[in-house]
């Protein structure tokens, strides 16, 4: 068992304002291997203000806050990493996940990166706004169900493997993805398999990489199985309302069609003339930050 810290403090939650209120907290760099942690605070569960790397074990947090955040980087190797309650989920200046099984339940976002400074914590410090923060998904099973953005990055997101699935938020204003809108900021999928269902009015798809992609408008509620006929055996039983639906998957090429399904409602996409098909007029993503709304508030 091994919870390695550079330098901190631990805690419990507590409701006296005179000692810590988050799980564990640090100023140096954390490190989890073989272990297994249960956390339920009521600020941050674990934070640190360096950065974050999980190898192995299981790491469960409960948070009225954030369940894992970082002012530098959040790195998870593998393992299992589960959010039950959160206000954002990870949140960290740049998020990579290569590896293990990442599950977030979140009010607001799931994932961020970039957010700006958490004025509800002294010790918070505040993360760059401009557009190189990054949200990498190389491989693992990652979960989001989020009631602000699902993903959010204030710079770019690079999915390359693994199975990523969001349910993003069921009432406007936020995205289940939301990329920077800054030079340079992209939402890049050169491999694994993303289903991301949410609002219409953010929707936002891929829009560089290798693999195609496809944002259409499709709607359902809880109990709604979404499908496509990639070949690839794929489908996902929603657990929440929704109204538009971004799918990849390595299964499918440009110059072919396809049909993606929710329950009997479907939407054909026809990739003859690129790797990004999409028929949601929307508002597009730009820098949700923390809050949500474009162009938002960094925070």
């Amino acid at each position: 068992m091994n919870i390695t810290t550079a330098s901190g403090e631990g805690s419990a939650a507590s409701k006296d304002s005179s000692t810590s209120q988050k799980g564990i907290k640090t100023d140096g760099n954390i490190t989890v291997t073989d272990t297994d942690v249960t956390i339920s605070a009521a600020d941050d569960a674990v934070h640190s203000n360096a950065g974050i790397t999980i190898r192995s074990g299981s790491v469960e947090v409960s948070s009225s806050d954030d369940g894992i955040t970082a002012s530098g980087d959040l790195v998870i190797d593998g393992g299992t990493v589960t959010v039950t309650k959160s206000y954002e989920g990870l949140e960290a200046a740049n998020v990579t996940i290569n590896g293990g099984t990442v599950s977030i339940t979140s009010s607001d976002d799931g994932i961020n990166c970039a957010g700006g400074s958490d004025t509800t914590s002294e010790d918070d410090r505040p993360w760059s706004t401009g557009s190189d923060a990054k949200l990498t998904i190389n491989g693992g099973s990652v979960y989001v169900n989020a009631s602000g953005d699902g993903l959010d990055s204030n710079g770019s997101i690079y999915i390359t493997g693994g199975t990523t699935i969001v349910e993003g938020p069921s009432a406007s204003g936020n995205g289940a993805l939301d990329k920077g809108d800054g030079n340079g900021c992209v939402a890049s999928i050169t491999g694994g398999t993303v289903l991301a269902i949410g609002t219409s009015d953010m929707a936002v798809n891929f829009d560089s990489g290798t693999q195609c992609s496809a944002l259409v408008s499709l709607s359902g509620s809880e109990g709604t199985v979404i499908s496509a006929d990639d070949g690839s055996d794929f489908s996902f039983t929603a657990t929440k309302s929704f109204t538009s639906v971004v799918y990849s998957s390595s299964s499918m090429s440009q110059g072919s069609t396809y049909t993606i399904k929710a329950d009997s409602e479907s939407a054909g996409i026809d990739f003859s003339s690129s790797l990004y098909y999409s028929n949601v007029s929307s508002m597009g993503g730009g820098m949700g930050g923390r809050g949500g709304f474009a162009g938002g508030d960094m925070r």
